[in-house]
């Protein structure tokens, strides 16, 4: 009976066709005989590209891997020092920035002084006027915004089909202010 074997995942295993998966052992038995079939001339099929699934895994990854690395701002308010935070751009911290930029906008438009405090990713504590709220708010939303929108720009190529590999989203320009 001949024999077909698939590589997995570029790895030292191979998967005999009746699925069971051999490891790269010069003392396996099943190693052995693949490499006399591969002596033989014989060649072993590819491995398999990634699913649609994985792809999407993988983007989504690449995505909030980006967003926790985060961008540094330079906030400036008229009088007031220039101070560069380093900011994510996850979920929570984008909730958060929201209710600050409000806070802030509300703060310029009424003419009040009040300040709160900012956190950033290394727990350094900034007091913030709303001015300064506001200008740290807006360029991490708009960068965050912007890596939500190259993620799913790449999900959409996935599920086109014009994205089947992992080198592919590997290459992807993504946002970086």
């Amino acid at each position: 009976m001949m024999m077909n074997y698939t590589v997995i995942d570029n790895s030292n295993y191979v998967r005999r066709g009746d699925g069971v998966v051999i490891p790269d052992d010069q003392s396996n038995y099943d190693w052995q005989v693949y490499q006399t079939w591969l002596e033989a001339g014989n060649t072993p099929s590819p491995a398999p590209g990634p699913t649609k699934a994985n792809l999407i895994a993988y983007t989504t990854a690449a995505r909030d891997k980006i967003l926790v690395a985060g961008i540094v701002v330079n906030v400036a308010a008229s009088g007031h020092p220039t101070i560069s935070i380093h900011c994510d751009g996850l979920p929570q911290t984008r909730h958060d920035l929201n209710g600050f930029c409000a806070w802030g906008l509300d703060q310029v438009a009424r003419g009040l002084t009040e300040k709160r405090d900012w956190f950033d990713n290394g727990w350094n504590k900034y007091t913030l006027t709303g001015a300064q709220c506001v200008a740290l708010a807006v360029p991490v939303g708009t960068w965050s915004d912007k890596v939500f929108g190259a993620a799913q720009s790449l999900i959409e190529q996935i599920n086109s089909g014009a994205i089947t590999t992992l080198a592919q989203i590997d290459a992807a320009t993504w946002p970086t202010s």
